[in-house]
């Protein structure tokens, strides 16, 4: 009847709105409160697991690097103003100590960090003048913070590239006639009147050119520049063109160069350093996922005069103290840890393996060198998506293709796209303007059956890792020369873990020309 559902059905509502408010609060408690409740007490637990792994390395002696002698000669490449203070401040007072020339080379001039502008300027809106003129500003800090270390004006080079560009050129903009246009600038060239070469060109060929540049007029026997692991982007790439730039004076037969020593610093990598504020009595330990990653860590024990003259130099820098003063007071420490990388030779495999027996050589993988091995659950969203976690990355070829092989932390995801960026550099041609991006995407591919892609790459996707076998010829490899290998996990196309280019060098003995068939 309906007039008994239409009772029923005013019943209904009046139970329901006689209903105990505690009844609505217990299933808002299930449904959001509870879920937000793990999430967080997971995220707590993980930073603290984290945290005190790294205070426990402060624990373990790192050994001291030599002593500086006034035959040597030191070049420092810094991506931004003030990383050259945070990671070298210590290094360069004991240089002038010890009668060694020191050289500084900023790779951008720092002026692509918008909520710094407004905040500095106190402006809402900025246009492209603003971050001009952030940038010379801070060049005008650098110069200040190094007078502090005893450096003279021309103990200073400024090329000026594009702040948060660096990487973008190394992938993606490696000639002139394709340059960079900066997000921040508005402008596809240096546009610092003192820089280097003003009006060249946001190009990595012009990068590189500058940095080859510098060396060559400074002849270091030691270069410092940012770690490939750090986690900015433009410190990552400085190591990439900093490292080509010496194999290719290596390869050039210049006597000066050949005993370059190639070494790295760090500023940024997850929650380091540990704690966090001015603590002169702490030593600078590496992260303590780094202590097994592939690096050989030496420290500079540092005097106390060496100290305040670090925080000197770092007060200079009054455009980011206000926004990260507590981040670049942690590096004033008794000790700078400085690391050592070698470049991987490559291994040449006894058979070529074609796509079908691509996954039959798995057994033959641990035996190769890896080419990175990548820190892992070092912060607190790596620590919770392990199959977006890198862990290393290998590689050989047989003289025809490259493999690559990249492994996780945990299962794949596949909610992740697994990219593989390689660039060749081939030190005859003087050129290194390809670069390859390999992207595999596990809900493309069915179990470890492989995928055949463009151009005759062959991908393959297991458990916990990823494979690919790419022709040479298709990303140019050198006979005699470099492969810089680099890899990205994504998530919507927002990065979330890199390994950062790491070189390998490809070295393939020319086939001895076969006699012609007899008739």
């Amino acid at each position: 009847m309906p007039g008994t559902r239409l009772t029923t059905g005013w019943r209904l509502r009046a139970r329901l709105k006689s209903r105990p408010a505690s009844t609505w609060l217990r299933v808002f408690r299930v449904v959001f409160v509870l879920p937000f409740s793990f999430a967080l007490i997971a995220c707590s637990v993980s930073a603290y697991r984290i945290y005190a792994l790294n205070r426990s390395i402060s624990q373990h002696p790192v050994p001291a690097m030599p002593p500086l002698a006034r035959a040597q000669s030191i070049v420092i490449f810094s991506p931004h103003p003030d990383d050259e203070c945070l990671g070298t401040a210590g290094l360069m007072q004991a240089a002038k100590k010890a009668g060694t020339p020191v050289h500084v080379v900023y790779m951008t001039s720092g002026d692509g960090f918008r909520f710094g502008i407004s905040r500095y300027y106190h402006k809402l809106n900025v246009g492209p003048a603003d971050f001009k003129r952030y940038g010379e500003m801070r060049m005008g800090e650098s110069r200040a913070a190094l007078k502090t270390l005893g450096l003279a004006p021309s103990d200073i080079t400024f090329l000026g590239y594009p702040d948060r560009g660096l990487m973008a050129m190394w992938r993606e903009h490696w000639n002139s006639d394709g340059p960079l246009l900066s997000q921040y600038s508005r402008t596809t060239q240096v546009v610092y009147r003192d820089a280097l070469h003003p009006a060249s060109p946001f190009a990595a060929k012009s990068v590189l050119s500058d940095v080859v540049e510098m060396l060559r007029t400074n002849r270091p026997t030691d270069v410092y520049v940012t770690h490939p692991n750090d986690d900015h982007d433009d410190h990552s790439a400085a190591s990439a063109f900093v490292a080509l730039a010496v194999q290719k004076l290596k390869a050039s037969g210049e006597p000066w160069a050949r005993n370059i020593k190639l070494h790295y610093y760090l500023v940024h990598r997850g929650d380091w350093p540990v704690p966090q504020g001015v603590h002169p009595n702490e030593p600078l330990s590496p992260p303590a996922q780094m202590m097994a990653c592939g690096t050989t860590w030496r420290e500079l024990p540092l005097t106390k005069d060496e100290e305040d003259g670090k925080l000197r130099a770092l007060n200079c820098y009054k455009s980011q103290e206000e926004m990260m003063g507590r981040f670049l007071k942690s590096f004033v420490r008794r000790t700078e840890i400085f690391g050592d990388l070698s470049t991987a030779d490559s291994v040449m495999a006894s058979e070529t393996l074609g796509p079908a027996r691509l996954a039959s050589a798995e057994d033959r993988w641990p035996a190769f060198k890896a080419i990175a091995d990548d820190p892992t659950s070092d912060n607190v969203v790596i620590s919770l998506q392990k199959g977006a976690d890198i862990r290393q990355l290998s590689a050989y070829h047989d003289g025809k293709y490259l493999y690559v092989r990249m492994d996780t932390n945990g299962s794949l995801l596949p909610e992740v796209h697994y990219v593989l960026h390689i660039r060749a550099a081939d030190f005859a041609a003087d050129a290194a303007d390809k670069e390859l991006a390999v992207t595999i995407d596990p809900r493309a591919m069915v179990d470890s059956r492989p995928l055949k892609q463009a151009r005759g790459i062959v991908t393959e996707w297991h458990a916990d890792h990823v494979l690919a076998r790419i022709p040479l010829e298709v990303i140019s490899a050198p006979t005699d020369g470099l492969v810089f290998i680099e890899g990205v996990t994504h998530f919507s196309n927002v990065p979330f873990d890199r390994t950062g280019p790491r070189p390998i060098r490809i070295h393939i003995e020319p086939q001895a020309p076969q006699a012609a068939p007899l008739t």
